[in-house]
């Protein structure tokens, strides 16, 4: 894999990254203003799909590092990732139960640490595929995806966000034939938001005339949760990791402990002090029986079960 960059764009060079087997769904993006110190420096990051399906995030900056990697099955094809300062999200097609579904991951460390996953609003059940993403400072987040009913006809959907927090409802902003392949979302500056995309039979391209303009001076705690949640692992049954999301109304301890059918403890995922917000824990049952296991959270007062079946 190669790119090519100058400051002044008149000479362009081109750079080895060190990156192989890049099959399906190239993205980067430029990062302006970070690296892991803190110090200024710019970064590009390169997202795609290898020929396993295993869906790959580097980051580059002298030399490649690969910070994200997940097996999505044997459909998908596209990816596209964002930045600004140190929050990335990486969104990526993933096959699902019924069919493929937008998947996305989002990192406060610039690459570094936990990623946070969830789904775009229509879940994974749902068929949505061929996201864009674009991240501007002080413009947040913009998602384009497309969403296929169950006649088989599309829409385009875009979503956006406030550097952390929830997404905003889905807006649907295609009105035109009733096919496309991936848009092209862009910030037009004093954020809004504009979206390009074309026709199946790629005889046209379309810019929507409905100019998204988002309110990114929300207050980002009245994003966060309200509630305590446990979330059904995915996938479920798995074999042999699977990723664990929950949600943290307050500031507190946390335990996330596994137990056997038999109610015997045999992992412990977390045990320490977490802040408010949206996380994600993962689980390698690699060296276990297959079974019936039983995740359990704990948060002050606050407990919640799920059932969790192991197949090798």
């Amino acid at each position: 894999m190669y790119w090519w960059d100058d400051p002044d764009c008149q000479a362009w060079t081109e750079r080895a990254l060190g990156v192989t087997n890049a099959a399906y769904g190239l993205s980067s993006c430029w990062n302006w203003g970070y690296d892991n110190t803190g110090n200024s420096n710019n970064y590009i990051f390169i997202g795609y799909i290898d020929s396993d399906y295993n869906v790959k995030l580097y980051s580059y900056n002298g030399g490649a590092n690969q910070v994200y990697s997940r097996n999505v099955g044997n459909w998908p094809l596209m990816t596209t990732v964002g930045a600004h300062d140190d929050i990335v999200t990486f969104a990526y097609e993933n096959t699902g139960p019924t069919d493929g579904y937008v998947r996305y991951v989002r990192n406060d460390e610039g690459g570094t640490g936990t990623w946070y996953w969830s789904t775009v609003p229509e879940g994974e059940n749902a068929f949505t595929e061929g996201p864009d993403i674009t991240h501007r400072t002080g413009a947040g987040a913009g998602l384009a995806y497309n969403f296929v009913n169950t006649s088989d006809v599309e829409s385009g959907h875009f979503i956006w966000r406030p550097y952390t927090g929830a997404w905003s409802p889905v807006n649907v902003y295609s009105d035109m034939e009733s096919f496309w392949r991936k848009p092209s979302v862009e910030h037009l500056g004093s954020g809004r938001y504009g979206i390009v995309y074309s026709t199946r039979e790629f005889e046209r391209a379309y810019y929507d005339g409905n100019v998204y303009t988002v309110d990114v001076e929300l207050d980002d705690n009245q994003m966060l949760p309200d509630e305590f949640i446990l979330e059904q692992n995915y996938p479920n049954p798995f074999n042999p990791t699977t990723e664990i999301a929950y949600n943290l109304p307050e500031t507190g301890h946390v335990t996330i402990e596994i137990f056997n059918h038999l109610g015997q403890k045999v992992a412990t995922l977390v045990d320490e002090n977490q802040s408010q917000g949206y996380r994600t824990v993962e689980w390698n049952a690699g060296s276990f029986a297959s079974g019936i296991y039983y995740c359990r959270l704990q948060a002050k007062d606050t407990i919640k079960i799920r059932k969790m079946v192991y197949l090798k």
